[in-house]
């Protein structure tokens, strides 16, 4: 995605997502926030620096799904991994919407 060029070595990222739609998705759907959430744009850095269009992500540790969405919406494919089954359930929200659109998948 860089066309070969280096990319840069320092990221200017907000460390905060108190009005993200994923929290408010959360309230909404009376789910509990993953506590350690980072942006999507963290990952979809790494993501487009390290692999190209439609190449596999692994994510390990799943959680809220942001590196799940940062693939899917720069055109990579994902397996994640998540121990804990309310996180599961608010990342396949999460991941759904991002493909589909916000709000493509309802209780």
């Amino acid at each position: 995605d860089s066309n070969g060029a280096i990319a840069p070595n320092f990221l200017v990222l907000n460390n905060t997502e108190s009005n993200s739609y994923y929290l408010r998705r959360c309230s909404e759907d009376g789910i509990k926030p993953h506590p350690a959430r980072f942006p999507k744009l963290l990952p979809e850095f790494f993501i487009k620096l390290l692999t190209d269009r439609g190449d596999l992500v692994l994510d390990p540790f799943l959680g809220s799904g942001s590196t799940a969405v940062a693939a899917v919406t720069t055109g990579r494919h994902y397996v994640g991994y998540e121990s804990e089954p309310r996180y599961v359930e608010m990342a396949e929200r999460r991941i759904a919407d991002a493909r589909f659109g916000q709000r493509s998948v309802r209780q």
